[in-house]
């Protein structure tokens, strides 16, 4: 069953607290499907950014491959 909603990508899955923006996407998505978000967005990083820190949490967090839906 999936409990985990982990969030990647840009400045569009982000929080903007200087524009006062305290939701993104992500977080909307994983209200509505009832899902705990892992939000690990940042703003101007770059595809390479988003694909090595996907990698590495999955590899540092393996038993989460199994309830952890992704959104980039």
């Amino acid at each position: 069953m999936v409990k985990n909603l982990y969030i990647n990508g840009c400045s569009f899955l982000s929080k903007n607290p200087r524009a006062k923006i305290d939701t993104h996407a992500g977080l909307e998505v994983a209200r509505l499907l009832n899902l705990n978000p892992l939000s690990y967005a940042r703003g101007g990083r770059g595809n390479s950014r988003i694909a090595s820190v996907t990698r590495e949490f999955f590899y540092d967090n393996r038993k989460a491959i199994k309830d952890t839906l992704v959104l980039i």
